[in-house]
């Protein structure tokens, strides 16, 4: 089964050999651990690790654009604009999205002059404060547009192996027990897709936008 793909302690300028380091041994287990007798076999082995495959292919990309961030050590508050050192360690996030799970270790800031916690990283990327992130909410919106609610569950697990989150399984109903299964036409399942999408993200907010506690050692491996 595949599992979340970890950040590994290394240079940000060695993005793409971790990935390629990563892919080439995922492709070793493949082959080893897999039949390999049909196309099935080859795609079946292959879709168990896509995730942590496609995890560490966002790591990738992360090192490659925001390798500024990843090793920040210094930055001004937003408030107070004092310069503030990070702290010690860097602190863990798990985020899920569309192609899987991805862990973070990214640099925290906290200033004690304005009880002000943050974390550029997180600004710079638009990650909103909880785990599951809008691409993944976008995905459920316009597939409860296109087919009954009944099928959206299954058909992310068995595509993509994601989950309905916890947000969808309260909001997609309620709106979709208002919609005539009449209307079929696009531009009523488009505006159907608009209100998921708007109400989803009432509860996707930016990330940063109140003060943030200093974080504990307990907190950090979270």
């Amino acid at each position: 089964m595949s599992v979340a793909a970890q950040q590994l302690f290394c240079d940000a300028a060695d993005w793409k050999s971790t990935f390629l380091s990563c892919v080439s041994n995922r492709l070793d287990e493949i082959g080893s651990n897999c039949a390999m007798e049909s196309i099935t076999d080859i795609t079946k082995g292959l879709f168990e690790y896509r995730s942590e495959i496609m995890g560490q292919a966002v790591l990738a990309l992360i090192g490659k654009k925001f390798a500024h961030l990843l090793d920040q050590s210094v930055c001004r508050c937003p408030q107070c604009h004092r310069s503030i050192k990070a702290h010690s360690e860097k602190v863990r996030r798990k985020i899920e999205t569309v192609v899987g799970p991805v862990t973070l270790y990214r640099p925290y800031f906290y200033c004690k002059r304005c009880s002000f916690g943050f974390n550029p990283l997180d600004d710079a990327l638009g990650l909103c404060h909880r785990k599951v992130q809008p691409d993944i909410q976008e995905l459920e919106a316009w597939l409860a547009a296109e087919m009954p609610y009944e099928t959206v569950g299954e058909a992310l697990r068995r595509c993509s192996g994601i989950e309905l989150t916890g947000c969808s399984r309260s909001v997609v109903p309620s709106i979709m027990a208002h919609t005539t299964r009449s209307f079929k036409s696009t531009k009523w399942r488009r505006y159907h897709s608009d209100q998921l999408l708007f109400f989803n993200s009432l509860v996707m907010l930016p990330v940063s936008p109140w003060p943030l506690a200093p974080a504990t050692s307990g907190q950090i491996a979270q």
